[in-house]
Order: C-alpha cells, then sequence, then structure tokens
C-alpha cells in the first residue's frame, strides 16, 4: 500500500467561472452601482438588485432565449455568443475600508433559466465554448470593477490565457464531468508523484473509475469501446480484430498506470489510504 504524500498542492478550478474581489472602495452602494454599470456595459438584461443578509447582490441575464434558440439551430450557432445566455451575481459586501465582491458567471440554458447540463443539455463542445464565453465576460466586469475604484491588479491573479482555459477544461471534464456548477472542484498535485499499478483500472476500467465517481474518464472509456467494437461489427475481419486488439488493450495500460494519479488529482490523496 501506498503512503500518503506528505504535502500537495491544489488548484481551484472554478477560478475561470468566479472570483472574489477585494475593491479599494468603502461605499458598498456605489460598488452596486458600479457592477450594475459593468454588467449593462456587458450586454446583460434585467438587471437587478437586492438586498439581503447584510450584503448587495446584483443580477443579470445575457442573451435571449429565442434569439439563443434559433441561432443554435445553425451549424456551429451554438458557439457563437448570439447562441449563448449566461447568469451573471455578484455578492457585495463591506469589510472597514474595503469592500467584497464575489462575482460568479454561469452558462444557462437558452430556453430556460437553469445552468446547463453536460449530456443533458450541453455537449462537451459545447460545454467548452459556454464557459470559455463565461470566463471573457468574468475577466471584462472584474477588470471595469478594479479599474473604476483604483484597485490594482492582485499578485496571482489568473491570466486569461486560452492554453491555460483549455487545460483545465480537460482536467475538469475528466474529473468532474457530472458535478454542479456550485461544487467544489479542486484539482491535487502530489509534491512527490508515485508510479503504481492498479488493476482494477486495467481490467474494468469503466466500472472502477465510475465506483470512485470520477465520470468523466469512464465516459471516455465507454466511449472508446463502444468505438472499437462497432469497428469490429461493422468490418469483422482479421485486419480489424488485429487493430481492435491492438488499440484495446494500450488503453487499458494506459489506465492502470495512470488511475491512482487521476484518483489522487480529485481526492487529494492515493488508493487505499484512509479518507480525509
Amino acid at each position: 500500500m501506498e503512503a500518503k504524500a506528505s504535502t500537495s498542492e491544489a488548484r481551484d478550478l472554478n477560478v475561470w467561472l468566479s472570483q472574489d474581489l477585494v475593491l479599494a472602495a468603502t461605499d458598498r452602494d456605489k460598488v452596486a452601482a458600479l457592477v450594475r454599470q459593468a454588467l449593462e456595459e456587458a450586454e446583460y438584461r434585467d438587471v437587478e438588485q437586492i438586498t439581503a443578509n447584510h450584503a448587495i447582490e446584483v443580477r443579470g441575464r445575457f442573451g435571449a432565449k429565442l434569439r439563443a434558440f434559433l441561432v443554435g439551430l445553425l451549424p456551429f450557432g451554438i458557439h457563437v455568443p448570439w447562441g449563448k445566455r449566461l447568469h451573471a451575481r455578484a455578492t457585495i459586501r463591506s469589510d472597514g475600508d474595503q469592500t467584497q465582491v464575489s462575482l460568479r458567471i454561469t452558462p444557462w440554458m437558452e430556453l430556460f433559466d437553469e445552468s446547463e447540463a453536460l449530456l443533458v443539455s450541453q455537449s462537451p463542445a459545447e460545454k467548452a465554448s459556454d464557459e470559455y464565453l463565461a470566463t471573457l465576460h468574468l475577466h471584462k466586469i472584474a477588470a471595469s470593477l478594479r479599474r473604476n475604484t483604483n484597485t490594482p491588479e492582485p499578485d496571482g491573479s489568473i491570466e486569461l490565457k486560452p492554453k491555460a482555459f483549455a487545460a483545465d477544461f480537460v482536467t475538469g471534464l475528466f474529473l468532474y464531468a457530472l458535478e454542479g456548477d456550485n461544487a467544489k472542484k479542486l484539482v491535487h498535485v502530489p509534491l512527490e508523484p508515485k508510479i503504481s499499478w492498479t488493476w482494477g483500472a486495467f481490467i474494468i476500467p469503466e466500472l472502477w473509475f465510475v465506483w470512485h465517481e470520477i465520470w468523466g474518464v469512464s465516459l471516455l472509456m465507454v466511449g472508446l469501446d463502444w468505438a472499437l467494437f462497432k469497428l469490429l461489427w461493422t468490418w469483422p475481419t482479421a485486419i480489424t480484430l488485429g487493430i481492435t486488439a491492438a488499440l484495446f488493450i494500450p488503453f487499458r495500460v494506459v489506465t492502470g498506470l495512470k488511475a491512482h494519479a487521476i484518483f489522487y488529482a480529485r481526492y487529494g490523496r492515493w488508493p487505499g489510504d484512509p479518507g480525509q
């Protein structure tokens, strides 16, 4: 049995869709007005403000239902801004001589005021373009608030880089495919990587990853199995049998070798170690 790594680093995947800002402003109402202004400049509609529990909440919606639905029917329409809908929510609280703003942008369904659900109302490709547009809006609105309150960019803030976004998106798709928008999504990286072999992930990776609730990898393996067996069923020859076998086994070798690292990335511990 492997010993648990003494220390590790964790990266939050939610940073692409949410930010906690600390603004150099003391007037909470003024900050709320700046949030409304930023949303309206970003073409958000039905911007409203609610005060409750010693905080101000500002909400707004980007995109129209009918337009998003009709544009989504066109080729590649679901990947353009006019074929999408977003929901913005900012929670504003006073904190001494500063004001805290928790800002989140959530992709919404075309015809319903609900967040998108992967494989139900949203394909993986659509999810990627939805979340990238939400990330662009998030950074634009956050930059507007900092600029209008003379707040400098904090050290260590995440930069908007397409490659970094794509890497985190694919990681999140594997580890948290069916998790909701409000779920905690951390990627744990051990400071002392280890190499291990997992027989369960080699023999039946589809079930091994489902058992550990790592749905993205399981769905990927099911899709690969379906593609290989469809190839063999369509062209039942010795050549296709050899191709299927040549691909089927290496896929499982990879899952057998990488399962422990994937498990650690999600849970921050090695398989077999006591839960935290």
